[in-house]
């Protein structure tokens, strides 16, 4: 089946726009059901603790539920650490492997861009145990970062989802 879907993001608040194609149906296990498509999402960073900004994001996807390979793409053009006052555009290119039955994702590859730096990284946003929500974890060459993201709740349709046979 075709889709489209618009749903609202909890957090970062926004908006996910989504056109692709679903199935069919594996009722017996529904991980394994297919699908593949397009995205753009916008959203306001300000939502997390120490960052700001607009972010749009545009990609594709396609596997089946629980292993849905991303491509894509984000921009910030007015990303701030709020205690340094200091806006900068950045620009990354992600691939992801995202499990839709749980919510977690593995960032496989991540090259973000800002000002005269680049940096190349991966990790994971994911449940952790004793941890409420999820939590980001990033891995550079020489570096390790962790970050609480407190995001617990899944997107929600905000208007009816529309699949055509």
């Amino acid at each position: 089946m075709s889709f489209h879907a618009m749903l609202q993001n909890p957090k970062p608040p926004g908006e996910i726009r989504a056109d692709g194609q679903f199935g069919p149906l594996r009722t017996e296990k529904v991980g394994q059901t297919a699908l593949s498509g397009s995205y753009v999402f916008d959203a306001e960073l300000g939502a997390f603790r120490g960052i700001a900004g607009a972010l749009s994001s545009a990609g594709k996807f396609s596997g089946v539920l629980d292993k849905i390979a991303v491509d894509g793409n984000t921009d910030v053009p007015d990303f701030e650490v709020t205690r340094s006052h200091h806006a900068v555009h950045l620009k990354t290119q992600f691939q992801a492997i995202v499990d839709g039955m749980n919510g977690d994702v593995v960032l496989r590859s991540i090259h973000a861009q800002f000002a005269r730096t680049s940096v190349v990284t991966q990790g994971d946003v994911a449940n952790k145990a004793g941890s409420e929500g999820k939590t980001l974890s990033l891995v550079g060459r020489n570096s390790r970062a962790t970050f609480k993201t407190g995001c617990t709740s899944s997107p929600k349709p905000i208007i009816p989802l529309s699949l055509e046979p």
